[in-house]
């Protein structure tokens, strides 16, 4: 997995690429976001459009982030959502959760 980091705004933007299956994709995750919530950066979106595959631990590792941000006033937005991870979302009932977007300008826009 690779991930890159941009600013637009004051929305923090997370692509993601390649596989998310468990270490250490989602130590270098959670790392990140640690980062950012502790900068107090927590409106977040979250690119998938370049991802291949996600399991069950890279699903956790989205909710853990939506939870970790609400908590401190924030949000996270997902972008351009790859049919096999709407496929595991609706599989596992979080689908609804997430607030998903064709395009980086309609997700930075809604916050």
């Amino acid at each position: 997995m690779e991930m890159t980091h941009a600013e637009q705004g004051g929305i923090q933007i997370i692509t993601l690429s390649g596989k998310i299956m468990g270490e250490p994709e989602v130590t270098q995750i959670s790392d990140k976001i640690g980062e950012l919530i502790d900068q107090k950066k927590v409106a977040l979106v979250f690119d998938l459009s370049q991802i291949a595959w996600m399991n069950s631990t890279g699903l956790g590792v989205c909710l853990g982030t939506l939870t970790r941000v609400r908590s401190r006033g924030g949000d996270l937005r997902f972008v351009g959502l790859p049919k096999v991870v709407e496929t595991l979302m609706e599989r596992c009932g979080t689908l609804t959760l997430f607030q998903r977007f064709d395009n980086l300008g309609q997700a930075i826009s809604s916050f």
